[in-house]
């Protein structure tokens, strides 16, 4: 499924904070909601030691303790989570007087709205999940989200994934806030089949991706569809020439708020995205209007070369009846070395007032385990799990083996401007990004808006 993310809505959780201040509600998660399964307890083994129970107590008494998990309707159902369904199985094991509620609370952005309302009147469930990103700033900030560092050292979690994803969230998030659980690497996709009747070689640098476009277009296939109705669709494309214009350094301090966005390399990144890609025709006609239905129809019937877009295309390759074999994947080539993926990961936090954090975390543990997260595999085959050994390379293609290697090997990775700033920051950048492709502002105008609006934010160190 497609990533169409937006971030929480920094005057809602403030409106919210207002009106409930008083407000003082139990940790039960709010009411059930559709997708909600309640279930008793089970054993755990460390992330590190496939089978063993070590890292929790091995009695758990005879409290009964009921613990809510909120995620997405999409991944509440354990018949179809089946990562979730072992999780409930495992932990069963380990506290038979235990309860796990687990409530589908609709899309993502669904779920922010209501977890808004839940954390700002004190009624918070156990445990969520969301993006990993700053999206979650303002309750990690407000002292809402638990630091999992000490349960992570004691399950060996810190081994249990990539280090990019741990120096990620240590970098722009304070600490290690989310058991991770999806990781998904963002780049080009394409079609092999046009690239070999074309005789294209896969670019190794930006200058021969322009080549590449320009090839293809002058053979009357489009080079790259967009489904541009979507800001953040497009702001993939941006991400990687962000990086490529100001380098990992100064890319990481626009997302930590100690460079400013009037820079000229963001001011760069915006002419490129507008005269490289808009003024030369590389996007289909009609791209700003475009949704994915549409862009999918004309990448899939070979009208059109590549798609910038993440590793969750293979579940849609797949669900669409492609075959696999025929598309590929490489990295926006940025030209910055050591070479960082753009990504952005899920995983589930724990709510600082949880009563019962220790048995949150042995879920958590029971989540992270590979038995848990290979089972998943059994009906998605396409997972993206961030587990390291989760996925069985000897039962995917060659382009799946890369983007895992790219995602555990790199050694470092930069998020989506989507995900790196906050959410109000995010919705400036969508709108002056979308005027700059029309040509209503000048890419100076537009880095200059982003400044001043993260000035006005706070956005700033």
């Amino acid at each position: 499924m497609t990533k169409l993310l937006r971030g929480i809505s920094l005057p809602l959780v403030l409106a919210v904070l207002v009106v409930l201040l008083a407000a003082c509600g139990g940790n039960d998660g709010g009411s059930a909601n559709a997708g909600t399964d309640t279930i008793a307890n089970a054993g755990s083994e460390t992330a590190g030691q496939k089978g063993s129970n070590t890292g929790v107590a091995s009695t758990a008494g005879d409290e009964k303790f009921t613990l809510t998990l909120w995620t997405i309707s999409d991944n509440a159902d354990p018949m179809t989570n089946r990562a979730l369904a072992k999780a409930i199985e495992m932990f069963k094991e380990q506290y038979p007087k235990g309860e796990i509620k687990v409530e589908g609370k609709g899309r993502p952005e669904q779920l922010y709205d209501q977890l808004n309302i839940a954390v700002s009147a004190g009624n918070a469930p156990d445990l969520f999940w969301s993006n990993v990103g700053q999206n979650v700033s303002f309750y990690i900030k407000n002292g809402k989200v638990e630091s999992l560092d000490s349960y992570a050292q004691q399950f060996g979690w810190y081994d249990a994934y990539p280090q990019s994803a741990i120096d990620y969230q240590k970098k722009f998030l304070g600490d290690f806030y989310a058991l991770p659980s999806n990781y998904n690497a963002m780049g080009i996709w394409y079609k092999k089949d046009l690239f070999e009747k074309y005789n294209i070689a896969i670019p190794q640098t930006y200058e021969d991706l322009l080549k590449a476009a320009d090839k293809l277009k002058q053979n009357n296939v489009i080079p790259m569809v967009m489904a541009g109705k979507w800001p953040a669709i497009v702001t993939r494309l941006f991400d990687g020439i962000l990086e490529m214009e100001t380098g990992a350094e100064l890319h990481d301090n626009l997302l930590l708020g100690t460079a400013r966005f009037n820079d000229p390399a963001v001011v760069e990144a915006f002419r490129k995205l507008k005269e490289d890609w808009v003024d030369k025709k590389y996007f289909q006609p009609g791209y700003l209007s475009n949704e994915e239905a549409q862009t999918n129809n004309l990448w899939y019937s070979s009208k059109a070369a590549m798609w910038y877009s993440g590793s969750w295309e293979f579940g849609n390759l797949r669900n669409n009846k492609q075959d696999l074999e025929n598309y590929g994947f490489f990295p926006f080539p940025t030209g910055v070395s050591p070479y960082r993926i753009v990504a952005f990961g899920d995983g589930y936090y724990m709510s600082s007032d949880s009563k019962h954090k220790d048995e949150a975390a042995a879920f958590l543990n029971a989540m992270s385990s590979l038995d848990a997260q290979q089972a998943i595999l059994e009906t998605n085959p396409e997972s993206s799990s961030a587990r390291i050994g989760a996925i069985d390379l000897n039962k995917v293609n060659e382009t799946k083996k890369q983007i895992v290697d790219l995602l555990q090997n790199s050694g470092s990775y930069v998020p989506t401007n989507e995900m790196g700033t906050e959410p109000r920051l995010t919705d400036v950048l969508f709108d002056v990004q979308t005027r700059v492709l029309t040509g209503e502002l000048q890419p100076e105008e537009a880095a200059d808006i982003l400044d001043k609006k993260a000035e006005e934010f706070g956005w700033y160190k």
